[in-house]
């Protein structure tokens, strides 16, 4: 059996700071000429010298259709922080987005083997999950489920200097940690992961 998450087609957007924010949460514009919008990240998920990546779903992964780039694909964010390190100082902020994708299992022979395209977006968005939404349910019962995840300057996921398909297949990466643990209880199945550009 072999299942192989990969990134594709990723993209830098530009990305500053809109407006003075508040002790909260921080308001970003991004714009590359094709794509704008602005998205706002809580200060506890952010800071100097570090990655955020973001879940920016509306709905959980296994529903999400605004962020779904088919049916076993979820549109990831990474935003990298400006830096202050003096060895670093030409690493300008970026917020980059990435299609990741989690294969079909191939060369299956039991059903029980086979992953959802549910449980495949769950993994594509690993990356950017902290186990809550942002929001929690409103009076009304509407939530929203972005989500963030913020990595510090020399944690193995934080991503400055990178290209952008590096990137990309960081996000790819984690989520095949997410499914590795399929490989302890079956060591017939494989795992791959490609980056795609």
């Amino acid at each position: 059996m072999v299942i192989e998450p990969f990134a594709a087609s990723c993209s830098n957007v530009g990305v500053y700071r809109e407006g003075p924010g508040d002790s909260a949460a921080v308001n970003w514009a991004y714009s590359n000429g094709i794509v704008n919008g602005s998205i706002t990240i809580p200060t506890e998920y952010s800071g100097q010298d570090s990655t955020t990546y973001i879940y920016p779903g509306t709905q959980i992964p296994q529903n999400e259709t605004e962020y779904s780039c088919g049916a076993r694909c979820m549109r990831m964010w990474a935003l990298i922080s400006e830096s202050t390190l003096p060895d670093d100082q030409g690493q300008a902020m970026a917020l980059i987005r990435c299609p990741i994708t989690v294969s079909s299992v191939t060369n299956v022979t039991h059903d029980y083997r086979i992953i959802s395209d549910g449980m495949a977006k769950l993994a594509a968005s690993a990356i950017g999950l902290q186990r809550k939404s942002a929001n929690p349910p409103q009076d009304n019962g509407t939530t929203t489920w972005r989500q963030y995840r913020f990595y510090p300057w020399g944690s193995a996921w934080e991503i400055h200097n990178l290209e952008t398909d590096q990137v990309g297949a960081n996000m790819a990466y984690f989520a095949l940690a997410s499914l590795a643990w399929m490989v302890i209880t079956d060591p017939r199945l494989v795992l791959r992961v490609s980056c795609l550009s």
